[in-house]
């Protein structure tokens, strides 16, 4: 069921207007034909008076429809009650065409004022089959068939100008409410293209802002990558620092060790010793352990496997500063320390690669 707050006040109120109008119109004329039918004792009169009159009672109808907030019912009996009552005015005085196709172009114009187009076209439709109709009745014996001309003439002077009067009001009800409907869309389609302009501007700055955000993040990127490689530059310096290989002697190296070993630091202790020897060609590498604090397991574990490799290479392998508790925590451990060269100092190992 449609409802009246569906559509504009506006409209609602131009269609009861519409209907009190023909309502007053129809009352006064009906009222008129039948006492004249009555006087001049003409049937066909009294006929044309009552369906007159019946417009009063379909339009009051349609008038109560809309006190109940039934919008498309009311408008469907009007347009309805419209076409039946062209058919009836032709039956009856069949020299009231103008008359009847008035009501018939009412009647497909109501469905216009609220913009129905589904209801529009069903009535376009009877529009059609009912001029059809009234076209072949025109062909048929009339009813009443001693009514004089004039009689329809007067009729028709009669009824034509407040019913043209009344329809012209109606259809510039719809025109006004086209002219609106034209109005609010071109101001909903400039709103549309404001808002569309922002969005645009929008875009642009919001993509001026990621190309100005993404520059950044490269230029941060290309100067991570830098640091990333000044911070390995610096760390490759520092292992070669922190396990520095010296020169003796033209075929003598020394590692002087100091500070805690850990399995990292002796795989740089055994990969600078044998790339020193290969570079260097000595035949000897002083190992100074002097400055090692503590050496356990793992780290006597590694200084055996730096020295095996540097045997590999054709070298000798002299271990210095091996401290007394550090010789018993070896042979605690039970470690294979035949073969290995030891001595006591690096002044004394110096000494005997000069012999």
């Amino acid at each position: 069921m449609q409802r009246a707050h569906s559509y504009d006040p506006r409209v609602t109120n131009q269609f009861n207007q519409f209907l009190r109008w023909t309502i007053t119109a129809a009352l006064i004329l009906g009222i008129a034909e039948v006492s004249m039918g009555w006087i001049i004792d003409l049937p066909a009169l009294r006929v044309v008076g009552y369906i007159t009159m019946s417009v009063v009672v379909l339009f009051s109808t349609g008038l109560w429809l809309m006190s109940r907030i039934q919008v498309i019912q009311s408008v469907t009996l009007i347009s309805i009650s419209c076409f039946c009552l062209a058919i009836m005015y032709l039956l009856a005085m069949p020299d009231l065409l103008p008359v009847c196709c008035m009501f018939v172009i009412g009647a497909f114009g109501l469905p216009m004022l609220f913009s129905e187009r589904r209801l529009f076209r069903i009535m376009v439709a009877m529009a059609f089959i009912v001029t059809i109709l009234i076209s072949a009745l025109r062909l048929t014996p009339p009813i009443f068939p001693n009514t004089p001309a004039t009689i329809a003439h007067v009729v028709n002077l009669a009824s034509l100008p407040p019913i043209c009067l009344i329809f012209s009001l109606l259809f510039s009800h719809i025109a006004e409410n086209a002219r609106a409907s034209l109005v609010q869309t071109q101001a909903a389609n400039q709103q549309l293209q404001q808002f569309k302009d922002q969005l645009e501007v929008q875009v642009e700055q919001r993509t001026a802002d990621l190309s100005s955000a993404l520059a950044t993040v490269e230029a941060q990127a290309t100067t991570q990558q830098k640091l990333l490689a000044e911070v390995a530059q610096q760390r490759e310096a520092i292992r070669e620092l922190s396990v520095p290989v010296l020169p003796v002697t033209h075929d003598t190296l020394v590692m002087p060790l100091i500070g805690a070993l850990d399995t990292t630091r002796l795989m740089t202790i055994q990969s600078q010793a044998l790339q020193s020897i290969e570079q260097s060609a000595a035949r000897r590498l002083l190992i100074d352990v002097t400055g090692v604090p503590i050496i356990d397991t793992q780290v006597a574990q590694g200084l055996i496997m730096t020295i095996n490799a540097v045997r590999l290479l054709g070298a000798e392998a002299v271990l210095i500063g091996i401290r007394p508790e550090v010789a018993q925590t070896i042979v605690g451990l039970g470690l294979d320390m035949r073969g290995i060269r030891t001595t006591n100092d690096l002044q004394t190992a110096i000494a005997q690669t000069r012999r």
